[in-house]
């Protein structure tokens, strides 16, 4: 999976089209065996199968896909955002633990060194 943002980029699933084409039961032969091992093998696209099924008509699938997509990024987003503002605070504790750990030994040595 190249792009982490679209939810169709396996190369062993099924595309857009052959899931259209199952659902409007259009498909026959070898490429409805095909799709059927699929959904078979995966329980995922099995849920999701059963999920499209519940939909009015096959034509609301681009809307589905289209607001999966756009939540998808936004949460892709609002991660990103939140990983990289958790990143500074944390590296001024580092900075401070460490200069206080420093602070600690030197602070030892002197003590150990005067007295004995």
């Amino acid at each position: 999976m190249n792009d982490l943002t679209s939810i169709w980029q396996q190369e062993d699933d099924l595309t857009p089209e052959q899931v259209k084409a199952y659902l409007e039961g259009r498909l026959q032969g070898d490429a409805l065996a095909q799709v059927e091992r699929i959904i078979h093998d995966s329980p995922f696209i099995a849920d999701a199968i059963d999920g499209l099924k519940s939909l009015p008509t096959a034509d609301h699938l681009d809307e589905v896909v289209n607001t999966l997509n756009k939540k998808l990024h936004q949460q892709l987003a609002q991660a990103k955002g939140k990983r990289q503002r958790r990143k500074i605070p944390s590296l001024y504790w580092s900075i401070i633990a460490v200069v206080l750990i420093l602070l600690l030994c030197f602070l030892g040595y002197w003590i150990v060194s005067s007295y004995f």
